[in-house]
């Protein structure tokens, strides 16, 4: 009840800031950020945080959010949580960062290319700010990534 709560809240952008108070807020915050333990939903390890998070569309055109952690990249839909949707990359695998268009007009996209596949996110009205992110913890890890 409470999960399925907060998921709703969460997707209205309101969260609770204090005894029967609530309050419109950023929903990535409040979703990734809060009290949801982006650990155990997604499986990653107890001592993965979240660094930061951003509102995209994954290939098949479903809202979500892609949420960087220290050593992964992980989407999942806001309504179908833990569904097909659901993606965990490590870091690591990532060998080029490409800055792309959505619909071949609109500078929101980026592809995630790996030695298996590409996945490709778009609607992301902070881009830059989404490579720069990746590109640091990448950095972090030692792993050189190619960003074009």
């Amino acid at each position: 009840g409470r999960w399925l709560w907060a998921r709703v809240c969460t997707a209205l952008r309101w969260m609770r800031v204090g005894a029967g108070r609530w309050s419109k807020v950023n929903a990535a915050t409040a979703f990734f950020e809060g009290s949801w333990s982006a650990a155990g939903h997604f499986g990653l390890p107890d001592t993965e945080k979240v660094v930061q998070s951003f509102s995209a569309m994954n290939s098949k055109l479903v809202h979500g959010y892609l949420s960087i952690t220290q050593r992964f990249i992980c989407f999942d839909t806001v309504l179908f949580a833990g569904g097909p949707n659901k993606v965990v990359m490590p870091i690591e695998t990532i060998r080029r960062l490409k800055r792309t268009k959505f619909a071949q007009i609109f500078n929101n996209a980026i592809e995630l290319e790996m030695p298996t596949q590409t996945v490709y996110f778009s609607g992301l009205l902070r881009r830059q700010d989404c490579v720069d992110c990746i590109r640091t913890q990448s950095q972090l890890l030692g792993h050189e990534l190619v960003v074009k």
